[in-house]
This record gives C-alpha cells, structure tokens and sequence, in this order.
C-alpha cells in the first residue's frame, strides 16, 4: 500500500472513531467496570508505554457495551478521574449509571 493510501484510511478510520467516542451514551448501565491495558505505541520514532483506559457497561438485558475508550498517561486515580469527567465528587457527567 501506498504511504497515500495508508493516510487516507486512516482518516476515515479516525472519522468513524471520534464520532462513536461523541455520541451519547444511552439506556441504562447496572454494572460498569474499568480498566487499563498498558500498550506500547510508536510515535516519530520513539516508542513508550501508553495506558488505555476502557469502560464496560452491561445493560438491562445482560449484554456487555463499550461506554468508552481513551488514552491515559498513567493507569492512576488522576487518569481515571479524568476519563470518567469526574470533578468535585459529582459522579460521571453524561453518563447514566
């Protein structure tokens, strides 16, 4: 594949992926559980260690849904707090837990 090719499905692939991570999260999520997968990405030519931060939620009928997904500098209550939009103790904005 051409490096032009290459860059052009990427884009699409990055379209399609922001507006999933923008779309409202609706029904209700009983249980919800986090966690961290540590990666190693390659990024102009240095490669480092990355955490992403994943959400799991299991709806009424049982079936288990990605809430949400991103990238965290550490797999630390700092990240966490920022992932779910927490500040002040006031509970996850946007999301109906």
């Amino acid at each position: 594949m051409s490096a032009s090719t290459v860059s052009e499905l990427n884009q699409k692939i990055y379209t399609q992926i922001e507006a999933w991570r923008n779309q409202p999260i609706t029904g209700t999520h009983p249980y919800v559980y986090l966690d961290g997968i540590w990666l190693k990405r390659a990024w102009g030519g240095e490669v480092k260690n990355i955490s992403i931060l994943v959400a799991v939620g299991v709806n009424e009928q049982g079936f288990r849904e990605i809430l949400g997904v991103a990238e965290g500098l550490r797999e630390d209550h700092e990240s966490w707090l920022g992932f779910c939009g927490i500040s002040n103790n006031a509970g996850c904005r946007g999301w109906n837990w």
